[in-house]
């Protein structure tokens, strides 16, 4: 994390904005789905996702899902491409 970020948060309370709330399992999931691969996830993923938010850290199972995410992007795979070149 940035380490002037307390400063920076301070400085949008004294503008009168206040940060949102954390997003839900099943909105964490679309949104690290859209963001990675630009598709939403199938109903089974939600489901399962939400499901081991419920028995462990959210943080653990979007980190897991991010780095099984990240390689499916377009980027990672020219990147892989570029590789075996």
């Amino acid at each position: 994390m940035h380490r002037d970020w307390p400063a920076v948060a301070l400085a949008r309370q004294q503008q009168g904005l206040e940060p949102l709330a954390d997003a839900t399992p099943r909105a964490l999931i679309r949104r690290l789905y859209f963001d990675l691969t630009g598709l939403p996830p199938a109903p089974e993923e939600v489901e399962q996702f939400v499901s081991d938010c419920a028995n462990t850290s959210e943080q653990t199972n979007s980190a897991g899902l991010t780095r099984r995410l990240a390689p499916s992007t377009p980027a990672s795979q020219r990147c892989q491409s570029a590789e075996t070149l």
